[in-house]
């Protein structure tokens, strides 16, 4: 089930000729029924400069898929009504791919008198640029927790799962059609294994995205950021924990956090991070961090805003423009491409 939304506001840049592309998007949430879910949860689709929101629901009327683009009518995707039967459907990750479809990972769960548990089926799924669901796929034994897809259709998921080897590989590439066609980053890369997606604490989050014709995954819990051929092939491994380290200490923070992570034209790591306090009377605070390929730090930049606030770094644009979520009214966000802070 799907519906478009009229309430996506667009607001033109003016005194420009020829006629100026949008240079914000404000979508209004009250537009919405409200979800039994959960929140909203948003991710920047660089390649075609639109914001997907993702979101846990429980009912079929209710859009677990927000699709907002720079330029015409949001989308919303009410997933739940795709699968028959089901009570819930929990999104885990949900990206734009270059192809212009919508991937997610996704768990869906079946209710039943006749069953002591419920059923629960882990799901990747392909949404078309209209809406409807392309492809529905069983990922057993694996439960994916980040996705990603390249310009061909493929689509990368990492996880974890149950009852493998030691050693069994946390990312797997499917075709378009679902068809396993990779299988890499073995478990034991990892002193922890598999248990690297669990009790992260705050380190932050994970991340995973295609960009400049390589797979790159930043791991929360040991701090790496991983580059990767879309073969599978690994070509590097870099450690950010001495970076983040230099950026607490230099601001007084007693712990660190990451948030969104992205990597520019020339391959730099840009990264926003919470720096948090241990003083009640100092604020904690975003920050955005330049880091090397290496590594190094290479500069911070702290905009002075409350961690506690929101004011989440989206994501960089092709051309290397920060894109940022901003609270607008009570209700609202906005995503301002042309508002160009300073980035370190």
């Amino acid at each position: 089930m799907k519906w478009w939304l009229p309430t996506v506001a667009v607001v033109l840049l003016l005194s420009v000729s020829p006629p100026a592309r949008s240079q914000q998007i404000v979508f209004d949430f009250e537009s919405l029924p409200r979800a039994t879910g959960g929140g909203f949860w948003p991710t920047w689709d660089p390649f075609l400069e639109r914001v997907i929101f993702r979101r846990d629901v429980k009912d079929t009327d209710e859009a677990a898929l927000l699709v907002v683009p720079r330029e015409g009518q949001g989308l919303a995707i009410c997933t739940l009504g795709d699968f028959s039967g089901a009570s819930r459907i929990n999104i885990w990750d949900a990206q734009g791919s270059p192809n212009g479809e919508v991937i997610a990972s996704a768990v869906v769960t079946y209710d039943s008198r006749e069953r002591e548990t419920p059923l629960v089926k882990q799901l990747l799924l392909a949404y078309r640029s209209d809406g409807t669901l392309r492809k529905a796929w069983d990922s057993n034994p694996y439960h994916h927790h980040l996705v990603s897809g390249d310009s061909e259709g493929n689509i990368f998921a990492l996880g974890d799962a149950d009852d493998m080897p030691s050693d069994y590989p946390l990312l797997v590439k499917y075709s378009p059609q679902g068809q396993v066609v990779a299988a890499f980053l073995p478990a034991t890369t990892f002193p922890r294994g598999d248990q690297i997606f669990w009790g992260a604490g705050q380190k932050g989050q994970s991340q995973m995205f295609v960009k400049q014709g390589r797979l790159f995954l930043y791991v929360a819990a040991t701090q790496e950021f991983f580059s990767f051929s879309l073969q599978g092939q690994l070509q590097s491994r870099v450690s950010l924990a001495s970076a983040f380290d230099r950026i607490a200490e230099k601001n007084e923070a007693v712990a660190l956090s990451t948030y969104v992570l992205s990597v520019d034209s020339r391959g730099d790591i840009i990264v926003q991070v919470g720096l948090f306090k241990q003083e009640p009377s100092k604020s904690n605070l975003y920050a955005l961090a330049r880091i090397a390929p290496d590594g190094t730090l290479k500069s911070t930049t702290v905009p002075g805003v409350a961690a506690t606030a929101g004011f989440p770094f989206l994501g960089l644009t092709t051309s290397d423009t920060p894109v940022y979520e901003e609270p607008y009214g009570s209700a609202s966000v906005r995503v301002d491409l042309a508002n160009h802070r300073d980035l370190p």
